[in-house]
């Protein structure tokens, strides 16, 4: 059971005090409370909503979140210095405040995308501003509109990529490392900016691919959580199950008219192999979306290199053989030629 402790103690003296230990790493989703890094947290403005700490009372006890400042509070440097000599990176938001993270992150974008170069911290807004704007999205019947500060996002980074000099290593080092369905797809999202500029594609074609990524993994919110998180091997009926998500991610966007109608192909055929052994339709290359190839490489790199409960995160130089040795019943289930520019990229980082 979460319990939310609503005495706001100062900091330093309630860890000392009650001897709490401080989660760092989140390992398990947890729908009451979303992870926020302090990176995302500008100094010198009142907070539009509370903020939480992940801790453990004692051996044996459960987590609990207990209230580091309230809504409304100014945050301050001397706060979050003392949070960074404990190690703590991040902090926790009820889900219950999501639609003010989104505003608040989405004001903060707006004013910092004036400026000629994005600094780090910049980067890790816009990266969370994708992560709250898409769960935002994901539980509101009215997609069109809450989809809108995503495809804004986007839009800003493909602006900021496009300039000349682009830090390659710091889009790298932007991507989450702990998988769930948002992080998984806001890395994909990136990832698919990141490579189409790299390539010099159109500005177009960014979007189109960047909002797929996003949005690819949509059909999984309508399979059972007990398949999604089942933590033995899945039967063959429920993996039947599980292989309709493109097509259910379809169906929820494809009267979407926000969204451009290759962002709602590419979800439908995310899964697609190049030769023609993918799901669901089994595609050859050809008849595929010309995207088609770059997001089904990327989603199943980002899903390699992520860390999940039941097995270690495996490395760019392991997962990027893995991908270049797989196989479908026809031939490489990847195209070469995208893969070889991929690597390109990846040694730029």
């Amino acid at each position: 059971m979460v319990r939310m402790d609503a005495t706001p103690l100062p900091l330093p003296q309630k860890i000392l005090d009650r001897d709490l230990k401080v989660r760092k790493r989140p390992v398990q989703e947890d729908r009451a409370f979303i992870p926020l890094p302090l990176e995302a947290l500008l100094e010198g403005e009142p907070l539009t909503f509370p903020l939480y700490l992940k801790v453990t009372p004692g051996p044996g006890c459960g987590v609990t979140y207990t209230l580091s400042l309230e809504q409304g509070a100014e945050l301050c440097r001397p706060w979050r210095e003392k949070l960074q000599e404990l190690g703590i990176t991040r902090v926790y938001v009820p889900e219950t405040f999501l639609p003010q993270v989104v505003a608040y992150l989405n004001n903060h974008l707006l004013v910092r995308a004036a400026e000629e170069e994005w600094s780090p911290q910049d980067f890790v807004l816009f990266r969370e501003h994708l992560h709250f704007s898409l769960r935002l999205a994901l539980q509101s019947p009215q997609l069109d509109q809450t989809a809108a500060p995503a495809k804004q996002a986007l839009q800003l980074l493909i602006t900021a990529l496009k300039r000349d000099a682009v830090p390659w290593k710091l889009i790298w080092d932007l991507l989450y490392q702990d998988y769930t369905l948002y992080t998984h797809s806001v890395n994909v999202a990136v990832l698919g900016v990141a490579f189409l500029t790299f390539l010099r594609l159109p500005r177009q074609d960014c979007l189109t691919l960047g909002l797929a990524g996003l949005l690819h993994d949509v059909g999984l919110t309508r399979i059972s959580p007990d398949i999604l998180h089942k933590p033995e091997p899945l039967t063959p009926e429920e993996w039947e199950l599980l292989r309709k998500h493109p097509c259910l991610g379809y169906r929820l966007l494809k009267s979407n008219a926000s969204l451009p109608l290759g962002t709602v192909r590419l979800v439908l055929e995310h899964h697609e192999l190049a030769d023609g052994s993918g799901y669901p339709q089994g595609l050859p290359l050809q008849k595929q979306h010309p995207l088609s190839r770059y997001l089904s490489l990327l989603e199943a790199y980002d899903g390699m290199t992520l860390y999940r409960p039941y097995r270690p995160r495996l490395s760019p130089f392991t997962a990027l053989n893995t991908l270049r040795e797989r196989r479908g019943r026809h031939g490489s289930a990847y195209d070469p030629q995208v893969l070889k520019k991929f690597i390109e990229l990846l040694a730029l980082t």
